[in-house]
């Protein structure tokens, strides 16, 4: 469903897309719960009853929608084609998500337009918009605002009153207004400049692959690792302890480390911590993985990690060009490359 409405008719106005791919803001309460719907009539009274100047608009939602629980690379692929098939339309972007996985699409969009000059908004709620306290509403215009100062090409996120990059967000409370956080950065802002996107290979897809989450933990044994980085892997992220630490005196699991980096697999660790980074050679266990063909994942994200891996081996390039792509600032999701 696609409907149109002209806010303001000046020749400034902007001309924006507003694509619903599911979530929590236009759930419908049912027998089972909350249940995603289709939500583009609902947000086109929203914005006649509270017109924004200098606003022009069109929506659109993906059919079905959908819980971003159940949000695959399928989706984002769904996603990057709702705008690439509008793009040269619109001024600007706004995303309607589910908060669930919104920091994984947003980062895969942010890869997937990284030559791309034109600010994408996610936004999503809470509290659905059939909620009297519901702060949808306020997500939805303020994110169609903020498009007024995005930097162009930018891809964020504007939730509870904050705007934060689309590389660097994770969500923090299953309450709170302000739902998505920053993890605090030791250096610099991680702003790519020109050169940094010109590294990023040409996007072409989100493939149909799997990038394990590999999680260390107090009794994690080398039998489970070996097992994640079996079959078609073609590489994993590793959530290390600290600045890059992981059990190193469990037998067998440093090995299995380095026969799937020996194989080809690109395996890039970050930290299970909010604040700090990866630093791979600081201790005796972390210089170790880097001796094991682990990659220095610096200050990225989970989220931004997986969903990288994705990106560059969905562009068709060569594992070895994948290894030395994980680590470099490609658009905003470093502060600082290896």
């Amino acid at each position: 469903m696609d409907t149109r409405t002209v806010a303001d008719t000046s020749d400034q106005a902007m001309d924006v897309a507003i694509i619903s791919t599911g979530g929590t803001f236009g759930m419908q309460t049912s027998a089972r719960g909350l249940t995603p719907s289709p939500v583009a009539d609902r947000i086109d009274a929203l914005l006649r009853s509270s017109p924004i100047p200098g606003l022009r608009y069109t929506i659109s939602e993906l059919t079905p929608q959908i819980d971003s629980a159940n949000a695959t690379p399928a989706a984002w692929q769904q996603i990057v084609e709702a705008i690439d098939e509008c793009y040269d339309q619109f001024d600007g972007f706004v995303i309607v998500h589910g908060t669930d996985t919104m920091a994984y699409s947003t980062a895969a969009v942010c890869y997937a337009f990284a030559h791309r000059d034109k600010p994408i908004v996610f936004t999503g709620a809470q509290r659905p918009l059939s909620a009297p306290n519901s702060d949808g509403p306020a997500n939805l215009v303020g994110a169609l605002e903020h498009l007024n100062v995005a930097l162009p090409g930018s891809v964020d996120i504007y939730f509870g009153g904050s705007v934060l990059s689309g590389t660097r967000a994770i969500k923090y409370s299953t309450i709170a207004d302000r739902a998505f956080l920053e993890p605090a950065r030791l250096r610099g802002a991680g702003v790519p400049d020109a050169k940094s996107r010109a590294d990023a290979p040409p996007f072409i897809e989100y493939a149909d692959i799997e990038i394990p989450v590999i999680r260390m933990y107090p009794g994690i044994s080398s039998r489970l690792v070996s097992a994640m980085l079996d079959g078609e892997v073609p590489g994993a992220v590793l959530q290390c302890y600290g600045f890059g630490n992981v059990p190193a005196a469990t037998p067998g699991l440093l090995d299995a480390l380095s026969r799937a980096s020996a194989r080809g697999q690109v395996i890039v660790a970050v930290s299970q911590c909010f604040e700090g980074e990866i630093t791979l050679g600081t201790s005796e266990v972390s210089t170790s993985l880097a001796d094991a063909g682990v990659i220095d994942g610096a200050d990225m994200t989970t989220e931004a990690a997986v969903t990288k891996l994705h990106y560059l081996f969905g562009t068709g390039i060569s594992s070895t060009s994948v290894r030395e792509l994980a680590g470099i600032n490609l658009v905003g999701e470093l502060a600082r490359s290896r």
